[in-house]
């Protein structure tokens, strides 16, 4: 599941090149995405953007917040973890949501949800996963997926 779509995404990523905000850390790098990319409800089949088109266009649903977030992280935070765009599933609504997780010496340390109706959109992994009823379902990155 989701295969197709994270491969296809992976090749039009790696020829992305446009230029990504300067930001010094996850607070400033969400406060970035969430204040310039006006939201916008998925198509009908749901596209996935890349980071370039969502700069082009300024819009972008769920996971286009998430891969812009994802890539601004990967240009410019520089610290000793890994960033991983996850896919996960409620399981009381039953519908797919997409956040970006931040590893440390391969543990889970913080998860981003910039599409999230709150001012809170940055959560510890425990009370991330302990306040909403999701479960891990994927993650990748530019070279690599992770199913669960």
């Amino acid at each position: 599941m989701f295969y197709q779509e994270i491969e296809d995404w992976q090749d039009r990523e790696t020829a992305c090149h446009y230029s990504i905000p300067n930001t010094h850390n996850l607070e400033s790098a969400v406060f970035w995405v969430t204040s310039n990319i006006k939201s916008q409800r998925p198509e009908e089949i749901d596209y996935w953007q890349t980071s370039c088109e969502t700069l082009k266009t300024w819009t972008g649903d769920c996971e286009d917040f998430v891969i812009l977030l994802w890539r601004t992280l990967e240009n410019n935070v520089s610290f000793d973890g890994s960033n991983r765009i996850a896919i996960l599933y409620n399981t009381k609504s039953n519908y797919y949501h997409s956040v970006v997780i931040t590893y440390y010496s391969n543990e889970i340390v913080e998860v981003a949800d910039p599409s999230i109706i709150s001012p809170k959109k940055i959560f510890e992994s425990n009370e991330f996963f302990r306040k909403f009823p999701y479960q891990l379902l994927i993650e990748f990155n530019i070279n690599s997926i992770w199913e669960y």
